[in-house]
């Protein structure tokens, strides 16, 4: 029969110890898996992309001075929150033309929304690269998040935006 006591005492400081290179490369190894499953995780983690600039969308703002970035379904439904960059403030001031006001289309039942949720046809100074909102209201909640809706704006038109929450 074997003796444990007297196998564990003679294997006593003569299991092999791991060298500071095995740990270095054990460590980076995990570092590199890590790396790895993060990248895959932030990859295809369902974020949505950053929007394809689409001739249709470059000339939009080329006409209008203006770069949509969302569009949003706030305040419990009843506005419609559109998000925008000026990118030419001359330009951009067609946003606020009170002969002709920005509105937008419903494109799932046509309907048409124009009355602004606020004022907005005071002037304001544009700042290039600035970021605005125009909120529209929503009336008969004509608008619904997952719906595109298109965004008229002087002679412009910009379609198939989608409206996010």
């Amino acid at each position: 029969m074997i003796d444990m006591a007297k196998t564990i005492k003679s294997l006593n400081g003569t299991l092999p110890q791991p060298s500071t290179r095995a740990l270095a490369m054990g460590a980076a190894m995990l570092l590199l898996a890590g790396l790895a499953i993060w990248i895959l995780l932030s990859e295809y983690s369902g974020a949505p992309a950053a929007p394809q600039l689409s001739s249709a969308r470059l000339a939009f703002e080329s006409q209008t001075g203006i770069r949509i970035t969302r569009v949003v379904l706030a305040a419990a439904g009843g506005v419609v929150d559109i998000h925008y960059q000026v990118l030419d403030p001359d330009k951009a001031l067609v946003i606020h033309d009170t002969e002709r006001p920005p509105f937008l289309i419903a494109e799932a039942n046509g309907a048409t929304l124009s009355l602004p949720f606020h004022n907005h046809v005071s002037v304001q100074d544009f700042r290039m690269g600035g970021m605005y909102r125009l909120h529209i209201m929503n009336r008969g909640s004509a608008v619904h998040v997952g719906q595109a809706v298109t965004i008229v704006i002087g002679d412009a038109r910009l379609e198939h935006i989608p409206v996010e929450k």
